[in-house]
């Protein structure tokens, strides 16, 4: 983030600078595994995780994004390798020199010295819309405000791993400001970005977003929207295309009604499901790439069908080695805009920032925006009688040294081959732990040297190294000799195991075999075979009131239904049967004639019902006949039915 960062909440009534609690950024590497890099970033309760690997990329992030709440699990993780997707995402750009502008705007151009560029970086915009701040950061101001941090983060990677020539290397972002919406903008009086809208189009949302004078898009080198808007037509992102020498894309001009050095990216699917974070960051990534000046690949720039690059037509899901990387045309694309406008447009990074939990050169202590802490200020200063910030050292109780009995680093796990540390009484720091006897036993039968834990191949001796054998031999520790085949370590005639747990080729390692991974369905029936009567009445015993709901529930209820929809029907048959039965006669005329003749018109056919009167009842009725004789004179009367 920037030194000058700021935050702002933003609705109808007010426009207000907030501060939040910085988010806690650790990056490192796996151990033992050269070439890898582990990002994790910490937000209140949650983590995100990413760990890049020379052959694949692993994500860790928060559960409830995607599932139920549970205490049963809180995290979900996922090779990009295994990603699927049963459709392909879209992404769109816009060229400025068609947009409805004054065609005289041209950026002006500074030929960059080669060498004196590198490490530079591009200042953003970040801004929620309201979709966004209820959708992903849970209406909490805080956690989507460093939702979007952390995308960015996972986006200066990707950008920072690539060389765009000239001496542009190391080419990064950094956060200037972020604006979250806390509700939709209402009465503005124009098509506002924020608007409770969802029949938007991509090309409208960007335009809209562009148009916000209020913004100041011109401060900065990108602005980027991110919104939870759904688009029927699988649209994802859209983004202002640079071109060398014209308006559009990264610190483009200032003037005019439109913003030529913005672009959004949608959290949602067109069924309105929410995409992974990974995919997200990619989506970010892409359009940004349209930002500085790359259009979409083509066919000829990818290495193979299979294997797709950033800047693709459709957005990638991260599965394939190439698609967090810009092919040599992207590169091509974005080096011209570089070498056109890079030295004025991109800056200088930020040395030291007050507010991002690292004290830094010229601060005292830096816990974030906390503006209650006892020993700092919020301007990096200690208070009074404060020699040292509980929150920066491991080593600082209640704002003065920590005495020597405290032990600031735990080493007692296998996995280490250093000692415990403890606090001197006399600095705020940790001091440096001391190893382990060399030659001392640590994971796996490793052996400890200088304070690392070599694996056991390693141990032997320089020209050996470990490796996994398959089949039957995958849970027995394995050792390549100058490169050799892969055998199995034997030592007295007998083969040394790998730890219970420990991953082989077909699932995890337990008591020497490698034990299949099954799938779900697998391991319900496997529960299923071993129960038997005993243990279903034991279950029975311990759960009596649960099986009373059930049974009340899925037994008793559905039935009683059933009961009451067959009475409520018997009853209404027996009222249609006595309305027939006492109410009909009274209304039917009949003629002197013996025989009642019945009209059926369901049919083309004529058929004839001859309907015997009963002598009892004709008696009856022949009085009432004659009584209304003298209003009805039918003959031969027809009922059509």
């Amino acid at each position: 983030m920037s030194k000058d960062f700021q935050s702002f909440v933003k609705s109808t009534k007010h426009f207000e600078e907030k501060y939040i609690e910085h988010p806690k950024f650790y990056k490192g590497y796996v151990k033992g595994l050269k070439k890898s890099t582990v990002r994790i970033h910490f937000i209140a309760n949650d983590v995100f995780a990413a760990i890049d690997l020379p052959e694949e990329h692993i994500f860790i992030e928060p559960s409830w994004k995607f599932l139920p709440l549970s205490s049963n699990y809180s995290l979900i993780a996922y090779r990009t390798s295994q990603l699927s997707s049963t459709d392909r995402l879209k992404c769109g750009f816009v060229d400025p020199n068609l947009a409805e502008e004054p065609k005289n705007q041209h950026v002006q151009t500074h030929r960059a010295k080669r060498n004196t560029i590198a490490n530079r970086v591009c200042k953003l915009l970040l801004v929620a819309d309201y979709k966004y701040f209820v959708e992903v950061g849970k209406k909490s101001f805080s956690e989507t405000v460093n939702n979007m941090i952390s995308k960015i983060t996972e986006v200066d990677a990707i950008y920072r791993a690539t060389d765009f020539r000239n001496g542009y290397k190391n080419i990064g972002f950094e956060i200037q400001t972020v604006v979250v919406h806390d509700e939709f903008t209402k009465n503005s009086g124009e098509n506002h970005y924020n608007k409770d809208k969802s029949n938007w189009t991509a090309k409208e949302l960007l335009r809209a977003f562009g148009s916000d004078k209020s913004l100041k898009h011109e401060n900065y080198c990108a602005a980027h929207l991110f919104t939870a808007t759904k688009f029927s037509d699988g649209i994802q992102g859209v983004a202002w295309i640079a071109k060398s020498g014209a308006v559009g894309g990264i610190c483009a001009p200032g003037s005019g009604s439109t913003k030529y050095n913005t672009g959004w990216s949608t959290a949602i699917d067109k069924y309105g499901n929410r995409i992974l974070t990974f995919e997200s960051i990619l989506v970010a990534a892409h359009e940004l790439g349209h930002n500085f000046g790359s259009q979409h690949d083509p066919p000829s720039c990818a290495t193979d069908k299979n294997n797709l690059f950033l800047m693709y037509t459709y957005a990638v899901s991260g599965k394939q080695s190439n698609n967090q990387k810009f092919s040599q045309c992207s590169i091509d694309h974005i080096s011209k805009v570089l070498n056109s406008r890079g030295s004025s447009c991109l800056k200088e990074p930020s040395t030291s920032f007050c507010g991002n939990y690292k004290k830094e050169d010229g601060e005292d202590c830096d816990v974030g925006n906390v503006a209650d802490d006892k020993c700092c200020t919020t301007n990096c200063k200690f208070k009074t009688n404060a020699v040292c910030s509980d929150r920066n050292s491991p080593c600082c109780f209640e704002c003065t040294y920590a005495n020597s009995s405290v032990k600031c680093l735990d080493q007692s796990n296998v996995l280490n081959c250093k000692k415990n540390s403890f606090c001197t009484g006399k600095s705020p720091e940790c001091p440096d732990p001391k190893f382990e006897v060399d030659g001392s036993s640590c994971i796996d039968s490793g052996k400890c040297k200088k304070g690392s834990c070599q694996p056991f191949c390693e141990s032997l001796n320089k020209n050996s190294a470990s490796c996994l054998c398959a089949n039957e031999n995958s849970c027995s520790i394995c050792c390549s000799v100058n490169n050799g085949t892969c055998e199995v370590h034997r030592e007295n005639g007998k083969k040394l195991l790998l730890s219970d747990g420990r991953p082989c080729f077909e699932g995890i390692c337990e008591k020497g075999i490698c034990q299949k991974t099954k799938p779900v369905v697998n391991k319900l029936w496997d529960i299923l075979k071993k129960l038997s009567v005993n243990d279903i009445i034991e279950f029975f015993k311990k759960n009596l009131v649960l099986m009373v709901i059930i049974f009340f529930s899925v037994i008793y209820i559905p039935i009683t239904i059933i009961i009451s929809c067959i009475d409520y029907k018997r009853k209404e048959d027996e009222k249609s049967h006595r309305r027939w039965k006492y109410e009909m006669p009274n209304q039917i005329f009949l003629s002197n004639s013996d025989k009642l003749t019945i009209k059926a018109t369901r049919s083309k056919r004529r058929d004839n019902y001859m309907v015997k009167k009963d002598e009892e009842n004709q008696k009856i009725k022949k009085e009432k006949v004659s009584k209304q004789r003298n209003k009805v004179h039918p003959s031969n009367t027809n009922y059509n039915i």
